[in-house]
């Protein structure tokens, strides 16, 4: 099974780097890069999501998932878990057999993204403040000024697709929906992330992992053996 991961807004696909150490043989991962970060560095962001949306079903269909060859399942992390949710969406309306399944790791429902004025128009300055209130970008890249405006464009582009989200009720995956939370996470909440049911047919059920919105990092061997488990039985 292929396991196509999506990062974290302004993040790149190398966060997954650890993972292959952690998962069963079984799974083959697969970090699907955004444009603009990481190996796709020289290509430019794209802020529009049905851009972005054939990007990452053009990665899927050149790995064989998108044809029956391989079965897979779609994990993602806050604003990757909204991109994921979104390739299942455009890979079943394709065609493509549906995910084993998909999981939302600190993302919230569709119809409660976004909540808030946009943040991908803010100064400089105040995109900065912005990331350091968020506390997961590390210090020494808000700190140097030189290096944050390399990542600045991504973060924006990213930004951008989330400042102008507006979910669709009406399509539903097939695939069964795993969504993980942080027991310190104060943006996304237990409570919250029940109403991802609502865009599944194929099931539904949570997991809380131990610290805040950024778990992923603090907690990565309980994700992936979260990840693991829901997979063997998919």
């Amino acid at each position: 099974m292929k396991l196509y991961c999506l990062p974290y807004a302004g993040s790149s696909a190398r966060m997954y780097s650890g993972w292959s150490a952690r998962l069963p043989d079984s799974i083959e991962l697969v970090p699907l890069e955004l444009p603009g970060r990481g190996t796709l560095c020289t290509r430019p962001p794209i802020s529009e999501l049905h851009e972005l949306m054939d990007h990452l079903a053009a990665a899927v269909k050149e790995s064989g998932a998108e044809s029956g060859t391989d079965s897979y399942a779609i994990f993602g992390h806050s604003f990757g878990a909204v991109l994921g949710f979104e390739l299942a969406k455009t890979l079943q309306a394709r065609g493509a057999p549906p995910a084993a399944a998909v999981i939302v790791s600190a993302g919230l429902p569709p119809h409660q993204v976004p909540k808030g004025p946009p943040v991908h128009t803010l100064s400089d300055e105040e995109f900065k403040r912005h990331l350091g209130a968020l506390q997961g970008t590390p210090a020494e890249l808000l700190e140097n000024d030189e290096l944050l405006a390399l990542y600045l464009p991504s973060l924006r582009a990213d930004y951008k697709i989330l400042d102008t989200y507006r979910a669709d009720r009406e399509t539903k995956i097939s695939a069964p929906v795993l969504a993980l939370t942080g027991t310190l996470d104060d943006s996304v909440g237990a409570d919250d992330v029940q109403e991802w049911a609502q865009y599944t047919t194929g099931g539904f059920r949570s997991v809380r992992i131990a610290g805040d919105h950024f778990f992923l990092a603090t907690a990565e061997a309980e994700v992936v053996r979260s990840v693991a488990g829901v997979l063997r039985h998919a």
